[in-house]
């Protein structure tokens, strides 16, 4: 129980959600995602070494959460079927963005 509290303060403390908390999502599993997945992720890593871990967990696991900027959902998805400023839409949900950051999804 104990344990389970504090990751559940972690993620909260850090800005993102756990898969039992609100505000996380997974996208859907297609052949040319789940094929691309992996070295759009370790790319990204690469190139931001500062990532929180549980925001690493989170893109390898292919999840997003509030507060995730457009390049992490970009890293844990791939590229949107379409976007704009405001909203990416993916197959099934859209994900808004409001000052470039995860704020909602439908």
């Amino acid at each position: 129980m104990r344990l389970i509290l504090s990751a559940v303060a972690a993620a909260i403390l850090s800005g993102c959600a756990l898969a039992s908390v609100r505000g996380v999502v997974q996208e859907y599993d297609t052949e040319r995602t789940l094929n691309e997945h992996g070295p759009r992720v370790a790319s990204y890593l690469q190139e931001h070494p500062e990532t929180r871990q549980l925001v690493r967990e989170l893109l390898w696991q292919r999840r997003i959460c509030l507060g995730m900027t457009r390049e992490q959902v970009w890293a844990a998805w791939g590229r949107p079927c379409f976007a704009d400023e405001l909203t990416w839409r993916y197959q099934w949900i859209t994900v808004h963005f409001e000052r470039g950051l995860v704020s909602r999804w439908d």
